[in-house]
């Protein structure tokens, strides 16, 4: 899944590059959304684990 974001720092609209944390003891896993050009973290979002 990608997920597009205006990036505050640079002011681009960037298709984010993810970075996937899974949360200790639970079934979910955390998207953190990068910033490709600057590498600013734009928030994350919380998904289901799937395996």
């Amino acid at each position: 899944m990608s997920y597009e974001k205006e990036c505050y720092a640079c002011g681009e609209r960037v298709k984010c590059r993810t970075n996937k944390r899974k949360i200790e003891g639970s079934h979910q896993v955390v998207v953190e959304l990068l910033c490709p050009k600057c590498g600013k973290q734009l928030g994350s979002v919380f998904e289901w684990a799937t395996s």
